[in-house]
């Protein structure tokens, strides 16, 4: 086999492994919950949730806020990387650790654990090709008797995106 050819095969087996930084479409931004265009079933809505994402492929951290009606307006935040790696995080239900990994260009996919082993929470975020339209989709697990998956739409700045 010649070297050209040697080489060539070698790009091809590792070209697909893995998505370069100016592949993978930026989620910095403040992200504010668009009502009308997220779903809860039976689960109360809340008022308002507000995200400021940071993102520079791989660090990723984001810290939000979110306001129900009948309670305090609840913060939240996570600080690590896109890497497959487990990060310490906070949850309502308790501490654990969450991993971040890329599905694709558009989409990363989280699993969180409850350090007590109790609560696991899955969640996919995508994001629009154009950048305006931020969505996330959750699943916990033990489920509620009520609860389902959970899409929710977001657009920057508030703005409506239809």
């Amino acid at each position: 086999m010649t070297r050209r050819v040697m080489n060539a095969s070698l790009v091809l087996f590792f070209l697909p492994l893995g998505l370069t930084a100016a592949d993978a479409i930026n989620l910095t931004g403040r992200w504010l919950l668009n009502l009308q265009r997220s779903r809860y079933g039976n689960l109360r809505k809340p008022l308002a949730i507000v995200i400021q994402i940071d993102h520079n492929e791989p660090a990723l951290s984001y810290a939000g806020s979110i306001t129900s009606a009948d309670e305090d307006t609840r913060e939240f935040g996570y600080v690590g990387a896109i890497d497959g790696k487990q990060y310490p995080v906070g949850r309502s239900y308790g501490d654990g650790k969450i991993v971040f990994r890329r599905h694709d260009r558009y989409t990363l996919i989280s699993v969180f654990k409850s350090d007590d082993g109790k609560y696991a929470e899955t969640a996919r975020t995508s994001v629009s090709a154009d950048g305006k339209l931020l969505r996330n989709w959750l699943r916990r697990s033990p489920l509620p008797r009520d609860e389902m998956p959970v899409p929710r739409s977001y657009g920057p700045r508030g703005l409506p995106r239809g």
